[in-house]
């Protein structure tokens, strides 16, 4: 094979590869942050599972665990919109 055509087919696959992340760029987000959330969280999960809790249990237990502070940091969220919304309406009294 000559060196010309080893350079067109690099070219041509790099171009491929480029073309494929691009097209998938908008999935990379939920794939990272999934495989970043079931990395960090199996340390979790063997931590319950070496405690004597089966698997199936232990997973639930995380996830129920993430869920409840996903609640509370929208819950947290919402109450500072109505302080601020409160505090706005509190101003225009005196406008």
């Amino acid at each position: 094979m000559s060196l010309l055509n080893r350079v067109l087919i690099t070219v041509a696959s790099i171009v491929i590869i480029v073309a494929g992340l691009r097209a998938a760029s908008s999935l990379m987000g939920f794939i990272l942050l999934a495989a970043l959330l079931a990395i960090s969280l199996s340390q979790l999960v063997g931590f319950i599972v070496q405690k004597g809790v089966p698997r199936s249990f232990a997973m639930l237990i995380t996830m129920l665990v993430l869920l409840e502070i996903e609640r509370c940091k929208i819950h947290s969220g919402t109450l500072h919109v109505v302080r601020s919304y409160r505090l706005l309406n509190y101003g225009q009294q005196y406008v």
